[in-house]
Formats: structure tokens, sequence, C-alpha cells
């Protein structure tokens, strides 16, 4: 709720992942509009047809990606290297202390997913995963629409 055009009217993103010997496999280019509170790809299909971003600090930034559907939805830290080029990660509860865990996820270690149920604990999660070294992160090149 309340979030903000952070990225601007329109921005395209170049998502680089699978690194090998310091090249990326693969690279995807996607195109976001604001409208209505977040934002919404241009092609308006397949997996994270809409995103919202909210800043956790000067560098670090929460995504929350979700499909056309508002079924599935999924969080990201995207950690700004500098202008326009973030690192990104998913946030991963494995990385909160094991009673912090508990605490926002419930006590059962198999449990494939946690169900985040306040912005409080998203921003606890957050701040975890902010705090660990990154695993295999995806690059965001962010381009600008000329405004």
């Amino acid at each position: 709720a309340n979030t903000k055009p952070v990225f601007g009217p329109q921005f395209e993103v170049h998502l680089y992942d699978t690194f090998a010997a310091g090249r990326a496999r693969n690279v995807e280019v996607s195109v976001y509009r604001w409208h209505d509170g977040g934002y919404k790809r241009a092609e308006r299909s397949g997996e994270d047809a809409e995103l919202v971003v909210e800043p956790v600090d000067e560098t670090n930034f929460i995504v929350q990606t979700y499909n056309s559907d508002n079924a599935l939805f999924h969080y990201s830290i995207a950690h700004r290297i500098f202008d326009g080029v973030f690192l990104v990660r998913p946030v991963e509860e494995s990385d909160a202390t094991p009673a912090t865990r508990a605490e926002i996820c419930g006590n059962d270690e198999s449990a494939i997913i946690c169900m985040i149920r306040s912005r409080d604990a998203l921003a606890r999660l957050a701040r975890a995963t902010i705090g660990k070294s990154p695993h295999n992160p995806l690059v965001a090149v962010i381009v600008r629409a000329d405004e």
C-alpha cells in the first residue's frame, strides 16, 4: 500500500542470470509502466506481471512481484551497486535467526513457504537477507524512459 513509482512512470529492465565464467547465460528484457499503485508489465503475461518497489534504506529495496492473478507473491531484495544497476536475490527466511524465523514463519521446519503476515515481519526478514552475502544473485539493469 502507498507505494510510489521509484523508477519513474516507465522503465525497461534487463535481467541477467545464470552466470558462468563471468558471463550471463540468460537475459530477459521487460518494460514496466506505473498504473494504479504498481508497475504493470507491458506484455502482461507470465510470472512477475506486476511489481512494487519500496526502499529499505539508501541502497536496498524490497521488490514484491506477483502474477496477473495476484495469486503468487514473491519478495526480493534489490541492492543498488551503482545508479541503475542492482543485485537481486530472494528474501530468504533461512537468513533470519532461528528465533526470528520461528516467530514469523512458525515452528514447522518442513514448511516450504513462510507465510508473511505483516509489513513488520517482511521488513525483519528483508533486513536479515540484506545482512548476508548474496548467493547466485541476478543482475538487473534499469533503463528509464525519457521523461
